[in-house]
């Protein structure tokens, strides 16, 4: 009866953790690897224009984890489908963008209010927000990219390096929900 109230037990345990890594499914340790990696090259001071599309493509592997994270999350969390479905199914969209553009329509809510989501409603360190934000950093930092190919304007280095500082706050505060749920375990 004990052995069977113990493994009952560590059936809830085990089942409770895979929720709780489920509720942000993405490799945070890969994520911020890729991003220290970017920033670094840029860093560096020199680029040359291989450097520069290795940076694009890294960007392009940071969407993807965001994406992939996004579609997990949302099993768990449905009720963010719309919010979270607009990011994934508009990633195209975003790399097309410029700067501007995604600034407006991504960071400043206009699509996602053109959509009929309250964006100033949002707490944007909210687990959806979050996770959100794991595609659109990396997306404005590609289309900031881009446009550095065609310039070589060193503003566009900044945006890159700004959008992946930005988004390594978010992935301490997963890092940060994650202890929290375990520890409340």
């Amino acid at each position: 009866m004990k052995t069977k109230r113990i493994f009952t037990v560590m059936l809830v345990v085990v089942f409770a953790l895979g929720m709780v890594s489920a509720a942000f499914a993405i490799d945070i340790d890969a994520y911020r690897d890729i991003v220290k990696q970017s920033v670094r090259q840029i860093l560096s001071g020199s680029l040359t224009p291989g450097d520069v599309d290795k940076l694009i493509a890294n960007q392009e592997k940071l969407i993807d984890l965001g994406v992939k994270a996004s579609r997990e999350h949302l099993k768990m969390n449905p009720k963010d489908a719309k919010l979270l479905n607009l990011a994934i199914n508009n990633v195209d969209s975003m790399k097309s963008m410029t700067v501007k553009e995604i600034m407006m329509k991504w960071h400043k809510g206009g699509f996602l209010k053109a959509n009929g989501i309250d964006f100033d409603s949002l707490d944007h360190f909210s687990p959806s927000v979050t996770i959100m934000y794991t595609i659109i950093h990396p997306a404005t930092a590609y289309d900031a990219l881009e446009d550095y190919k065609n310039t070589k304007n060193e503003d566009d280095l900044e945006t890159v390096k700004d959008q992946l500082s930005t988004v390594l706050e978010h992935l301490d505060y997963i890092e940060d929900h994650l202890k929290h749920m375990q520890a409340a375990k």
